[in-house]
């Protein structure tokens, strides 16, 4: 069989393995404050199956939407991998248990 190599758009835009990864716990609808160091640039946010939904809040404490927010003030459901700014806050919440691995990587 041939070997099969990955396209190159796949490979250059995949992020390395982290070296530099935290976990929190997250109870069903307690909001959690994540811990971002200056250096980092970077998120990637990677939850268990138990949290089907994680909404995040710069600079706020973030909430499960339950009501139409048309102010830009609402959470919104975190993505994958985001650049990050240390000295802002970050608040994640879910409204299911569960756990919430991120990794932090700095910019080339």
């Amino acid at each position: 069989m041939a070997e099969q190599r990955i396209p190159v758009e796949i490979w250059s835009n995949s992020p390395v393995m982290p070296s530099y990864v935290n976990a929190l716990v997250l109870a069903a609808g307690v909001a959690e404050s994540l811990t971002i160091p200056t250096w980092a640039d970077f998120i990637l946010m990677s939850p268990n199956n138990a949290l089907a939904e994680v909404y995040v809040r710069v600079g706020a404490t973030a909430t499960v939407p339950a009501a139409d927010t048309t102010d830009g003030t609402s959470s919104f459901r975190g993505q994958t991998f985001m650049r990050v700014d240390a000295r802002t806050g970050i608040s994640v919440i879910s409204p299911n248990a569960g756990i919430l691995t991120y990794a932090l990587y700095k910019a080339p």
